[in-house]
């Protein structure tokens, strides 16, 4: 008689997860390999995987909760910077930008350009004669 056994297909992303935690258990590459049905050398190439998504997925979530941190932070002194301290202002400019970079929408401003006049200006450009 026949097994009527559904072969369940797993995603690549579930052979990854899946390899990750047995890696963890502390099991072999062959053993892994055998649950899961894939040669051992695939084992390695799931397992890295595995932990970049892990690694990537963590990223994520620390991101979030800093650009929460940071928005905490900033309502607390919005209101004292709004009414004119300057140190407060400061904060806020200093948290505003932090949370542009991590939101990735922050672009720093552009090198400042060299004119042709400060090349020879001494005076200008004391980089060039300073005494370490």
């Amino acid at each position: 008689m026949l097994s009527t056994d559904v072969v369940e297909t797993k995603s690549r992303a579930e052979l990854a997860r899946e390899a990750v935690d047995y890696r963890i258990q502390g099991h072999d590459l062959g053993e892994i390999g055998n649950q899961l049905g894939v040669s051992a050398e695939e084992v390695v190439w799931l397992v890295d995987e595995g932990i970049r998504a892990l690694s990537l997925e963590n990223a994520v979530q620390t991101r979030l909760l800093d650009i929460r941190r940071i928005d905490l932070m900033m309502s607390s002194i919005f209101s004292t910077a709004a009414s004119g301290d300057i140190g407060a202002t400061a904060e806020v400019r200093q948290l505003m930008r932090l949370r542009r970079i991590l939101e990735g929408s922050y672009r720093p401003p552009p090198p400042q350009r060299a004119r042709a006049h400060d090349l020879f200006n001494l005076e200008a450009r004391p980089d060039l004669w300073a005494i370490e």
